[in-house]
């Protein structure tokens, strides 16, 4: 009798052992598992579709309440650190030379490095471009043709808007000729345009919004 209730009290604390060591390999399997999703870091590189170029100076924004964070990098990539809570991520991808789009993202497929090719914004490359080709003084014939083109491809009744950086100008609003005016002289300020929005309608540019960056004149 004594013998039986010696190896039933063995065999309890035999089953009480097995059941404690499989919560704690349980609890280490979770830790490892939160703490590998919370060191892993994805890289993102945007290419443009036509050129198959790196692009850099997007603006990125996880979507849905997702707690990522997403950082530039000199390097033209961008780097996602998140925590376990995410196995995918859906981020939103603006720029002023390319088209806006959203794109998501397995983090749990991922290999940690993905490339996304982005199409560009044709008019307002178009105009960047105008911006940074000069004419030179008294080359009528080029400058003819720029503004023949300009005026093909903006809306007669196109919202144009220039941003200030300083506080003394906010806003100012150009008709079309007005800013055809202004990208075909010849002006060092050219060279520091940015297109900071445009809308097209049926072929043509029905917004531009654009500024000349001050701190770089």
């Amino acid at each position: 009798m004594i013998l039986i209730q010696i190896h039933k009290k063995f065999y309890q604390n035999k089953l009480i052992q097995r059941a404690f060591g499989l919560l704690v390999l349980t609890c280490i399997g979770i830790l490892v598992y939160i703490g590998y999703k919370k060191n892993t870091e994805y890289e993102l590189y945007f290419y443009d579709s036509d050129k198959k170029t790196l692009i850099k100076n997007l603006e990125l924004k996880p979507l849905f309440g997702s707690k990522a964070t997403i950082i530039s990098n000199k390097e033209a990539f961008y780097t996602i650190e998140t925590d376990f809570s995410d196995d995918s991520i859906v981020i939103s991808v603006n720029s002023n030379y390319y088209k806006a789009d959203t794109i998501k993202i397995n983090l749990s497929e991922s290999t940690g490095k993905e490339s996304i090719s982005l199409e560009p914004n044709d008019y307002a490359n178009i105009l960047y471009y105008y911006s940074k080709v000069y004419n030179k003084e008294g080359d009528s014939k080029k400058i003819e043709i720029k503004r023949k083109q300009l005026s093909n491809i903006i809306d007669g009744n196109a919202l144009i808007y220039q941003y200030f950086d300083n506080d003394d100008f906010g806003l100012e609003i150009y008709t079309k000729q007005q800013y055809i005016d202004f990208l075909t002289t010849p002006t060092t300020s050219l060279k520091n345009l940015e297109i900071i929005k445009t809308k097209t309608n049926k072929g043509k540019i029905v917004e531009i919004r654009f500024k000349i960056k001050e701190n770089e004149k």
